[in-house]
Parts: structure tokens; C-alpha cells; sequence
């Protein structure tokens, strides 16, 4: 396998475990509860369940179609886009609930989240034209 599609499923592996920990967390000490909900919830969905399929992704779309990944270039940009941006973004969550920053927080936030959309247009992008279709049966 690639470098970055087990860099991605390593990723998401230790999103899971953290975004796990938080929830434990809010469940030991439900005061906490919402200060770390957003955190939670996009470490579980984004970290673990996006950084999975685009490992997987990487790795089995493009040779289900029998074709290799478009650019690897455009994945290792968005591994590293998709990372950076999913720990600013849950640190500036966090950040927000228990800090009295939240203007320069909020800032972070908007731009983690402009960097994620960003990382998942890539990935739409790598993969579509990674794959093609099949040939049309031929009448006759």
C-alpha cells in the first residue's frame, strides 16, 4: 500500500481513539458534556470515518475501474491539508468552550473548515478522475 493511504488509516485511527476518549469524557464528567461535543463529533466523523474512506479510497477505487490514482501529489496535499485543518479545527472547538479567546478562535475555526472543504474537493477531484466507467455492452 501507498505511504499516505496508511497514513491515512493510521489517521483515522487515532482520531477515532481520541474523539472516543472525549466522549468518555462528557461521560465521566457531563459538565464537559458540551465543551467538547464539537471536538467529539468531528473527530469521530471526520477524523475516523473521512480519513478511512479516503484511505480505502485511494487504495480501491482507482483498480476496481483498473486504473491507478490520478495524482498522488493531489492526495499527499490532501493528507496533509485534511490533518492539519481536522486538529486546528477540534483544538479551536475545544478552545472556544473553555477559553475566553473566541474571537481569534472562531477565526481558526472558519479557516480549518475552509481548509476541510478544500481537502474533501481534492479527494472528489483525485478520485474522479481515477476511476472510469465501465465500456457499454454492445447491441447485436
Amino acid at each position: 500500500m501507498d505511504k499516505y493511504v496508511i497514513l491515512f488509516i493510521k489517521t483515522a485511527l487515532v482520531s477515532f481513539a481520541l474523539g472516543s476518549a472525549l466522549g468518555l469524557e462528557m461521560v465521566i464528567q457531563p459538565y464537559h458534556g458540551h465543551d467538547f461535543l464539537s471536538a467529539h463529533v468531528h473527530l469521530n466523523l471526520l477524523g475516523f470515518m473521512a480519513m478511512m474512506i479516503y484511505g480505502v479510497g485511494y487504495h480501491v477505487l482507482p483498480r476496481f475501474s483498473g486504473m491507478v490514482i490520478y495524482s498522488r501529489k493531489l492526495m499527499v496535499v490532501h493528507y496533509y491539508l485534511g490533518t492539519i485543518t481536522l486538529a486546528v479545527m477540534a483544538l479551536c472547538w475545544i478552545g472556544i468552550q473553555l477559553t475566553p479567546w473566541t474571537g481569534p478562535l472562531r477565526a481558526g475555526l472558519v479557516l480549518s473548515s475552509v481548509g476541510q472543504l478544500a481537502s474533501i474537493g481534492l479527494f472528489a477531484y483525485n478520485i474522479f478522475r481515477s476511476v472510469k466507467s465501465a465500456p457499454q455492452p454492445q447491441e447485436g
